[in-house]
């Protein structure tokens, strides 16, 4: 069984020992494959690997389909029979393997999915009548049934009342996508302000640009020459800003978005650089770099404007808060640091990690900070005092990166633990644990809308996760 690019007739990839009748899931991500030996075969499309062979079948397999949301295989055969096979992928492994986890009558998946659009129905009626309260009531119901999370029709109904709800409390997340194609360690993950697109960074050089809906790849940005370690785009989505995080790359790059040109290379550190941010109105960028400084750098021209030192190793981390005028820096010394930005004064040196800052990320007022740490804990900071409000314990292993939600109420923090866990900032304490990537949580992000987490990992994945909050209405 071959994979062909239609628009150029290349073979892109061979899987051994599949033929026959074939077949490819909704999203891509999936093949099947029938075979004359009575048994059909699911692969794995970006890898080539084969994930599972199902066996049931007294005779050739001539036929197969895979239901849109993944969960079901219809297959026929020879044998003159049609099987309805449901599946449950698990995250077991680097490769999700399939499990048959049994068999379902036709007329028992009919009765369910009835059930299903008779809620939907009701729910939609009711919030053309206003009455979004017992519209939620019936979704919340139908909720309590696992396989129907992650069901378009109770999203679109769902977020209709998500949009109406004056006040909102997590209740729970799920996986909804996983996004492969590159072919090294996703270094870095960002969101787009309209939370349309994921941007990502990774150690095989190239920044990628993806569908977040869809997980569909958009574009690749080539011209590093060492590791994507960091990066940001600007709040309309027309640049992307990256950093180069390498011994042979410690160059910051701007790109245009819509065509992948590189527009500008920055140059000045010495060595690579770990993090970026941007200032509110898309006319600055700060970096933090191995070197043990920061810098700001003016977009429209390249020039470095100030150079920060004080740190005593690597600058981690570092993000611009309270409208820009301020910069906040972690570092391996411990540290956190807070800096004036039109004087490149150091105002504050923060200590209370009893190892590296990894991630620092600052409340929308400014007036709180967050940081991750290789101690496994996140620290909660009142950046007026330096005082330590809060500490987050519950990763077993590094905090490699923490973002903080819009409205600063939730927490996000991803660990070498292979986690990604979701806070109350308020109480300290952790609301979820999203589990299902197979190497280190290098990065994460919460969209805007609060609809979305994204993580990238050492697994050289990016994964999209669903949170789904308890509503309350007037």
């Amino acid at each position: 069984m071959k994979l062909w690019n239609l628009a150029t007739g290349e073979c892109l990839r061979t899987f051994e020992g599949g033929g026959g009748h074939v077949s490819l899931s909704f999203d891509g991500k999936y093949a099947l494959s029938g075979s004359r030996n009575n048994t059909f075969k699911m692969w794995e499309v970006g890898t080539g690997r084969c994930l599972r062979t199902f066996d049931g079948h007294s005779k050739s397999v001539t036929s197969l389909n895979l239901s849109a949301n993944g969960r079901y295989i219809l297959s026929g055969s020879y044998d003159n029979t049609l099987k309805l096979w449901e599946v449950k992928i698990t995250n077991a492994a680097y490769v999700a393997k399939l499990q048959i986890s049994g068999f379902k009558p036709f007329e028992k998946i009919k009765e369910i999915q009835d059930d299903l659009r008779l809620a939907i129905d009701q729910a939609e009626s009711l919030i053309k009548r206003g009455l979004y309260l017992y519209a939620y009531q019936i979704l919340y119901r139908v909720w309590e049934e696992a396989d129907f999370r992650d069901d378009q029709g109770l999203l679109r109904v769902y977020q209709k009342l998500y949009d109406q709800a004056i006040n909102k409390t997590f209740n729970f997340g799920f996986l909804k996508n996983t996004f492969q194609g590159h072919k090294s360690h996703v270094y870095s993950v960002c969101l787009s302000s309209d939370g349309k697109y994921v941007l990502s960074g990774s150690l095989d050089n190239t920044l990628i640009l993806w569908d977040l809906e869809t997980g569909r790849y958009m574009r690749t940005f080539e011209g590093h020459s060492g590791s994507t370690s960091s990066v940001c785009m600007s709040a309309d989505g027309r640049y992307a800003i990256s950093g180069g995080g390498s011994i042979h790359d410690a160059t910051i790059k701007m790109w245009e978005v819509e065509t992948g040109q590189c527009l500008r290379t920055f140059t000045g550190h010495t060595i690579g650089v770990c993090s970026l941010s941007l200032s509110v109105d898309g006319k600055y960028v700060l970096s933090g770099s191995w070197d043990k400084t920061l810098k700001l750098w003016e977009l429209s021209t390249g020039q470095c404007l100030r150079t920060f030192e004080g740190h005593t190793d690597w600058v981690n981390a570092v993000t611009l808060c309270a409208e820009s005028r301020y910069a906040l820096s972690g570092s391996g010394d411990r540290t956190l640091k807070l800096w004036d930005i039109a004087t490149g004064e150091c105002l504050r040196t923060i200590e209370g990690h009893s190892d590296g800052v990894n991630s620092v990320s600052c409340s929308p007022d400014g007036r709180f900070a967050l940081s991750g740490s290789s101690d496994c804990t996140l620290s909660l900071w009142e950046i007026a005092t330096g005082e330590r409000l809060r500490t987050f314990e519950g990763h077993s292993d590094a905090v490699f990166s923490v973002s903080l939600s819009a409205d600063g109420s939730y927490a996000l923090s991803g660990s070498a633990d292979e986690t990604i866990k979701l806070w109350d900032v308020l109480t300290g304490r952790c609301l979820h644990t999203f589990e299902g990537h197979s190497y280190w949580v290098s990065s994460v992000s919460l969209s805007a809308d609060g609809k979305y987490a994204i993580s990238g990992s050492w697994d050289n994945t990016l994964k999209l996760w669903r949170l789904i909050w308890k509503l309350e209405f007037d």
